[in-house]
């Protein structure tokens, strides 16, 4: 297992990365991503307090990450990740090795001194040009991570449900029904380029596998309000594509840098472990 190790000064950060967290109209937490190096906190209904960051990482055809769940549809989009043909849900690519099972062990495991340890999940999203269209905005309103020793067990016709209701998974982390996440394509246009990272708390599991399931779009045409800026939150072009890291990164392209950097700290470093 990769494990990335972060030190930090004892600063306010928390601060720093509820600067980023709001409450809508109807009372539910949103985390607005749609400004360079935003971040902020989710507390799941299961499995702790998650992160989620705003920052770009150019890694297309670099090998320095590794895809594991593809989807595309227009408006609303769902999937989680499985070897499954045909492939259920709005899941895509499974064929060319872009959705596939993940094992936990290739999960990479973050340190933050004084927060305690967690997984890391990179998101990269592909919404509508030109720049400035309005149309670069992406909601992400569900996210649960499930652990299992049965990856495979499913059908073109399986849904969220059975996911959850299959007695060889557990529910790692689970984002609470009303909150959500704003995205901006814009600030890292191009397939490949990462938008997004999300941190979820590391606890002990048994299982060899993980599922991530998300669903996009949900939020549709909004009007300036909350701070976030007028446009379609709906999915409009191209695969939204979940991966890993798999080798170490330069420090200056990893994710702790701006924002999050307020929240853990300034000093930095990473080790591997087996």
């Amino acid at each position: 297992m990769k494990t990335f190790r972060l030190t930090h000064l004892p600063l306010a950060g928390v601060v720093a990365c509820a600067a980023a967290l709001a409450s809508g109209s109807a009372g539910a937490n949103f985390v607005n991503l749609t400004t360079a190096g935003a971040s902020g906190t989710l507390t799941g209904q299961v499995g702790g307090t998650a992160i989620f960051s705003q920052e770009g990482l150019q890694a297309a055809g670099t090998g320095l990450i590794q895809p594991f769940l593809t989807i595309g549809a227009q408006n609303i989009e769902q999937g989680f990740n499985s070897d499954t043909t045909p492939e259920p849900l709005d899941v895509k690519r499974t064929n060319a090795g872009y959705t596939r099972s993940l094992l936990v062990s290739s999960v990479p495991v973050v340190s933050i001194a004084g927060q305690g340890k967690f997984y890391e999940f990179l998101l990269d999203i592909n919404e509508s040009n030109p720049l400035n269209s309005g149309d670069a905005f992406l909601s992400l309103e569900k996210v649960e991570l499930f652990a299992t020793d049965s990856p495979n067990i499913w059908d073109a016709s399986s849904t969220l449900s059975d996911v959850q209701s299959a007695p060889s998974t557990s529910t790692v982390w689970q984002m609470q029904a009303a909150d959500w996440v704003a995205l901006n394509y814009d600030l890292e246009p191009g397939q490949g380029a990462t938008d997004m990272y999300m941190y979820i708390p590391k606890t002990a599991v048994a299982a060899t596998n993980f599922i991530l399931y998300s669903h996009f779009g949900a939020q549709g045409t909004r009007s300036a309000a909350d701070g976030l800026p007028a446009g379609e939150y709906g999915s409009s072009d191209g695969y939204e594509e979940w991966a890993v890291a798999v080798v170490p990164l330069p420090a200056a392209a990893w994710l702790f840098g701006s924002a999050l950097l307020g929240m853990v700290g300034i000093g930095y470093r990473r080790r591997s472990t087996a």
